[in-house]
């Protein structure tokens, strides 16, 4: 996830200020076009649409990861959160897939996830066989 950029307009405004955009724009359910009209007209921000998207994008992506809420212990914990938030993003590129440099991106995304899927199976085997070869050891003592 991006951070917003020091300089960013949203990242400047009181947190007061900020809780209310957010609540207008996820709560509410409010346009970018009129969370930013009611912005200017309650804090003085002078923004541009593409910046309030931005910060939408950004604060859902937060929200998203608050959401998976795991705090993890060991190395299957890790795993586990990484394979979520990779299929998180990967859905959401897939949502908004449009042109070459987003199928492509979306196709890396799917590639890795696939991937990981395959390694998890197979150290799931592993993990199988294990027990089974060490019966079988102690079988023959």
């Amino acid at each position: 996830m991006r951070k917003l950029r020091s300089d960013s307009k949203w990242q400047r405004i009181p947190s007061q200020a900020r809780e209310l955009v957010i609540r207008w724009l996820f709560e509410e359910g409010m346009s970018y076009e009129t969370a930013l009209k009611k912005a200017e007209k309650e804090f003085g921000i002078q923004a541009s649409l593409s910046s309030m998207a931005r910060f939408y994008r950004h604060v859902a992506e937060e929200r998203e990861l608050a959401g998976l809420n795991l705090p993890p212990e060991d190395a299957e914990e890790y795993r586990a959160a990484a394979a979520k938030i990779l299929a998180v993003v990967a859905f959401n590129s897939g949502i908004g897939c449009e042109g070459p440099v987003h199928t492509k991106r979306f196709a890396s995304l799917m590639k890795l996830l696939l991937r990981h899927n395959q390694e998890e199976l197979k150290r799931r085997r592993l993990g199988l066989q294990r027990p089974a070869k060490s019966r079988n050891s102690s079988s023959k003592q």
